[in-house]
């Protein structure tokens, strides 16, 4: 009996969504999922379009985009949009996206 291995997903160039210096508006590719980043914190990862050159990008975890994006999105071709800052129900400022 042969054990068919996966190979694992690993992390891709990291891409900040935000209107700050060496941030992005906005992003678009295949969602390939979520993996494990530093203390926790999920990164989700998009295979961008080939003619984009087809690499993997990583998008940091933000409470917004944990409540939009599940495992039931993984292969949906998706355009993340930087909207601004909007307050938490804490009051604490968070990013707000459109998905």
């Amino acid at each position: 009996m042969a054990i068919e291995w996966e190979k694992k997903q690993g992390m891709g160039k990291v891409v900040k969504l935000g209107d700050g210096i060496g941030q992005v508006k906005n992003i678009e590719g295949l969602f390939l999922g979520a993996v494990p980043g530093k203390y926790g914190k999920p990164l989700y990862n998009l295979l961008t379009p080939v003619s984009a050159g087809g690499e993997t990008i990583s998008v940091p975890h933000n409470v917004v985009l944990g409540r939009i994006l599940s495992h039931r999105d993984v292969g949906k071709l998706l355009r993340i949009t930087f909207l601004g800052t909007i307050k938490s129900k804490s009051g604490n400022p968070v990013k707000d996206f459109n998905v």
